[in-house]
């Protein structure tokens, strides 16, 4: 290897001049990466600028540099890298992958070349190179995936170092295309024609076909052909031939796809059908002389419904002629089919396509199991419907052979002779066979009691079935009349041994209506068998008329029918029912030919009464009563009493005892049994009555009723209460009236008044305490329920002192006053005495105003402005918070009355008892429900209601709200108000005071302390006025109170002389 190197030298000016020393240039080549250095070549100045460098490695990279020399001094070098192109690969090949369509290709690179990697480039040979695919790799093999079949593929390999690429290696490589698939095969007479389909991505020149027959040793034939269908001729019919193909594509042949194929066999030359059973044919064939018959297929099936769905048989092999087909359906005309059939190729034959066919008819099936149901003028016939096919049904019918002459000769009517009889009432019709499971067909135009012959035959298809006979025989009519009698005796009644007789009077039916043998009679009852009799229909004696039946039940129900008889079939049924009692006279017996029509029907009579009856046990509330069986037959029992006056009480009972409850006490009772027999629907009939009268025991008394108080006073109550007769259960004694304190149940005390008392007093009653009374009755069973009630007795003001109680002042100062008086003045009847009230009186004075503001004046006001309150410490100024509202609202609070409603509803407030109105009865005894309510807040003539809520007062602030609410007339009691009351405290009393309208009042109480108030909320109320049309609503908390634990009244200015009274 050798590297021609071309140098160009630039001359430098004052280098290498005249008489200077002869300049040249060096030029040397050395490896790449640290290899051996080649040996300079050295060119004078005047020689061509080239040098040449043997002996290097191909595919190497060197680096060459070039110097000028003058002398011994050098220049810079001017370098330069060179590769060489390496050799091209060696011993390039290819092979397949085993699996998939990858392609293994493998080379050797050349010896004494270098190259960093290999270059692989592959397109489909041809002139264009568009699909062209390159890749590189450092190993010396490759495998090529994506190749597509069928195609020829241009393969090229070069050697590359850094860049610089050999010559090409190239080689051929042509894929193998894939096999083709077959996709029909249509067999025909000794030919198969064939067509198949190759795979998209597979590509070939033109397709191989071989074939030959199955399991034979004939050699293959071959086909080759550019078309994707075929037909293959002169093969043998109905055999199997083997077929291969294959693609065939630059020489390469893909894989064989070897299929079996049938070919179309011959027919079959003659069918024979022929019947052999019932339901069944025997079917003969003879097979086709040339070919091969793999086996012969027989199917069949009905004409209706068109298109039906065919049966088809078990293939039958070659050799057989000879087939049986079994189970068909009666009535049906049947399509056969036979067809030949080719050998079973991967289970799949091929028919002939040209089946022979034959028809045949099954006979329908018979009918049977025909039902009759036969009447006097005609009779319907009944049967299932056969199996198979029907199309319709042919009825015939005539009077039968096997009527005695006797008979004929007796028949009213026969003057016609013998043959127009028989002849008479025959006949014939036909019925469509529908799609009913069961048929039905009516015979008209017959005589009764005659016998008929019948017969029925099915047809389908035009062919008949076996023919059905039968006889059968109309019902005879009966046009007589029963008569029952009772034939018992007169002691039957009495003696239960005896026993009943039954006796049926009958007439007799034309006959000329009829043609019947006898009279039959049954007579049926509970619980014994039944019994009949027969008598002749043409018995001359006059006995004949009439059955008797012996032994019978009274009171026992029987059902007594009644047929004619013509060869044991009974005509209609005559029924009669019959209930036997006591002793009837039986009726004279008819004459005969005449029916007495007053006794037509059933015998009604009554069983037999009970013997005894008795009350085993008699209690206050329930009588248990108690009786013997009766003779004879019965259905329960029936206790009749009266529960009240307008009530009758009616029990059924099966048993012979029965507990009657729910009885008033003390009352008389009559109780009546009457022994039943039979229902409403079955002759219900009822025995003679047998009564008992009982009284029941006394019961202890009920509750009183209303037991209330009607007069209430502190220390006495009077009970008004009332007991009606029908609750005092007996005689009343008389009543009991308990009482006790709630909370001392052992004191009790007992007052007793008269049985006629309603109502009675208890004094001696401690005022403040609440007693739990219980009144009862009493009578001779004791005492009864009670009657409670609770009541908290009043505690009221004390009674009014004697009239010489009076104050007396022991001291007074400008603004005070201080008296004395006694503690016996007042007494302690209503109530304790907890605290004394001094009144003072102020005398009117001259500087009243003469006209004060009217109530409907203040509620014009658009705001109502609080109540001015005077609010200390350690009292609450009473005097100072009412004369405060009296500068708002001057008509407030100018009464006695007034004051005291006041006093009472704080004192009430203060002790946390309820502020609901007094009793209606005690209204009158304060005035001031005559005048205006106080602070006017919702006051109502309707409301009864006058509340003052002390409310917002706590222990630690003892600041309280005080609230005058819903005051109503009725309970507009005046008092002073008290301050600093004890939550004990009862009402203070008074006594009338002779202040007058306007009157201003002062209350002077000396109180010891007392405990502060516990605190409560106030309620979230606002009272509303409405007078003049506008409403205006006051908070709750308007008014305000303070109260400590000592409070004294103080006056706001200096008292004048004035009267004092106690109180």
């Amino acid at each position: 290897m050798k590297l021609n190197v071309l140098q160009r030298v630039r001359e430098v000016p004052g280098v290498g001049g005249a008489g200077g020393e002869r300049g040249g240039a060096e030029a040397e080549a050395e490896a790449g990466g640290g290899g051996r250095r080649i040996a300079p070549v050295v060119r004078a100045r005047d020689d061509p600028t080239t040098a040449t460098f043997e002996g290097l490695e191909p595919g190497g990279h060197y680096t060459v540099t070039v110097k000028t020399m003058s002398g011994k001094v050098t220049s810079w070098p001017a370098a330069a890298d060179f590769t060489l192109k390496p050799l091209a690969v060696r011993g390039l090949g290819w092979r397949n992958a085993a699996a998939g369509d990858a392609l293994l290709l493998w080379w050797q690179p050349a010896e004494g070349s270098s190259q960093d990697e290999y270059k692989v480039s592959y397109h489909e040979t041809g002139p264009s190179h568009d699909d062209s695919n390159v890749l590189t790799t450092a190993a010396t093999n490759v495998t090529l995936e994506g190749l597509l079949p069928g195609r020829n593929y241009t393969i090229s390999v070069c050697a590359v170092s850094r860049g610089a690429e050999s010559n090409e290696t190239v080689t051929w490589a042509a894929r193998r295309p894939l096999a083709p698939a077959l996709q029909t095969a249509a067999a025909e007479r000794g030919a198969l024609r064939l067509a198949w389909r190759a795979d998209v991505t597979s590509r070939q020149q033109g397709y191989r076909l071989r074939y030959r027959r199955r399991a034979a040793d004939e050699p293959s034939r071959t086909l080759e052909t550019r078309d994707t269908n075929a037909t293959l001729q002169e093969l043998v019919p109905g055999a199997v031939y083997e077929i291969q193909l294959a693609a065939l594509s630059h020489g390469l042949l893909s894989e064989w796809n070897s299929v079996l194929e049938p070919v179309r066999p011959l027919p079959a030359e003659w069918l024979e059908v022929k019947r052999a059973t019932s339901n069944s044919v025997s079917v003969r064939w003879r097979g086709p002389d040339a070919g091969v018959v793999g086996s012969f297929a027989l199917r069949y099936r009905t004409q209706e419904p068109p298109h039906a769905a065919w049966t088809p048989l078990t293939p039958f092999p070659p050799s057989q002629n000879y087939a049986e087909i079994t189970n068909m359906t009666h009535g049906e005309r049947y399509t056969i089919e036979l067809d030949t059939e080719s050998e079973a190729a991967e289970h799949k034959a091929v028919p002939s396509g040209r089946p022979l066919s034959a028809e045949h008819t099954v006979r329908p099936n018979p009918v049977s199991n025909v039902e009759q149901l036969a009447d006097t003028l005609n009779m319907t016939l009944e049967w299932p419907r056969p199996a198979g096919r029907v199309e319709w049904y042919e009825l015939r019918w005539w009077p039968g052979g096997d009527e005695p002459e006797a008979e004929a000769e007796v028949e009213v009517g026969a003057e016609a002779g013998a043959e127009a009889e028989v002849e008479a009432g025959a006949g014939a019709r036909n019925i469509s066979a529908g799609l009913e499971r069961r048929v039905r067909a009516a015979l008209t135009g017959l005589r009764p009691g005659r016998g008929y012959n019948v017969s029925i035959a099915a047809h389908s298809y035009n062919l008949t079935s076996d023919l059905f006979t039968m006889h059968a025989r109309t019902r005879p009519v009966i046009q007589s009349e029963m008569i029952v009698n009772e034939s018992s005796r007169p002691e039957a009644d009495d003696n239960e041994t005896v026993s009943a007789d039954l006796r049926v009077v009958y007439t007799r039916t034309p006959a000329a209506a009829s043609r019947f043998d006898s009279y039959r009679f049954r007579l049926e009852g509970a619980g014994e068998p039944a019994r009949t009799a027969e008598r002749a229909a043409h018995a001359p004696a006059a006995d004949s008329h009439a059955v008797d039946f012996r032994g019978l039940v009274p009171g026992r129900l029987y059902n007594l029918t009644m047929w004619t008889v013509s060869r044991n079939v009974t005509s209609h049924p005559v029924q009669r029912q019959a209930r036997l009692c006591t002793y009837a006279p039986p009726p004279p017996p008819p004459r005969t030919g005449a029916s007495d029509t007053s006794s037509r029907g059933s015998c009604v009579t009554d069983p037999r009464p009970v013997t005894e009856l008795r009350a085993t046990e008699v209690g206050a509330r329930h009588v248990a009563l108690a009786w013997a069986r009766p003779p004879g037959d019965f259905t329960d029992f029936e206790v009749q009493y009266l529960a009240a006056p307008d009530q009758l009480q009616a029990v059924r009972t099966e048993r012979l005892r029965l507990n009657l409850t729910a009885l008033q006490p003390h009352t008389d009772y009559t109780f009546t049994v009457e022994v039943l027999s039979g229902t409403p629907a079955t002759i219900l009939t009822r025995s003679r009555a047998r009564s008992l009268a009982v009284r029941t025991r006394e019961a202890p008394p009920a509750a009183p009723g209303s037991f209330a108080p009607s007069d209430a006073r502190p220390n006495e109550l009077t009970f008004a209460w009332s007991l009606p007769p029908a609750e005092r259960h007996g005689v009343l004694r008389r009543f009991v009236l308990a009482y006790w304190p709630r909370d001392r149940p052992d004191h009790l005390r007992t007052l007793h008044f008269p049985p006629d008392a309603t109502g009675g007093s208890v004094a001696g009653l401690v005022p403040g305490v609440t007693y739990e009374f219980e009144l009862r009755g009493e009578s001779g069973a004791g005492v009864g329920a009670a009657a409670r009630w609770s009541q908290h007795m009043a505690i009221a003001a004390p009674p009014r002192p004697r009239h010489d109680a009076l104050p007396a002042p022991v001291a007074r100062t400008s603004s005070t006053v201080a008296v004395r008086f006694r503690a016996d003045y007042f007494s302690a009847a209503n109530g304790n005495v907890t605290a004394y009230t001094l009144v003072v009186g102020e005398e009117p004075r001259n500087d009243t105003p003469a006209r004060l503001p009217s109530w409907r004046d203040v509620h014009r006001l658009p705001l109502w402005p609080p109540y001015q309150l005077a609010a200390h410490a350690e009292y609450l100024d009473i005097f100072g918070m009412v004369h405060s509202m009296r500068r708002e609202r001057v008509w407030m609070v100018q009464t006695e009355q007034q004051y005291i409603c006041i006093h009472q509803c704080v004192v009430a407030a203060l002790e946390g008892r309820d502020l609901a109105p007094p009793a209606a009865h005690n209204h009158h005894h304060n005035p001031a429900f005559e005048v205006l309510a106080v602070l006017g807040a919702q006051c109502s003539l309707r409301n009864a209601r006058c509340a003052v809520l002390i409310a917002q007062c706590s222990l630690r602030s003892a600041h309280c709200a005080m609230l005058i609410a819903q005051c109503s007339l009725r309970n507009a009691r005046c008092a002073v108000l008290i301050a600093q009351c004890s939550v004990r405290s009862a009402r203070c009393a008074r006594r009338p005071a002779a202040a007058v309208a306007g009157a201003d009042l002062l209350t002077l109480m000396e109180t010891r302390r007392a405990p502060a108030p516990p605190a409560f909320s106030a309620p979230h109320v606002r009272h509303t006025a409405s007078l003049d049309g506008q409403e205006r609503s006051r908070a709750a908390g308007d008014l305000a109170a303070r109260v400590d634990g000592r409070a004294r009244l103080t006056c706001r200015r200096q008292i004048k002389p004035a009267n004092l009274f106690l109180r």
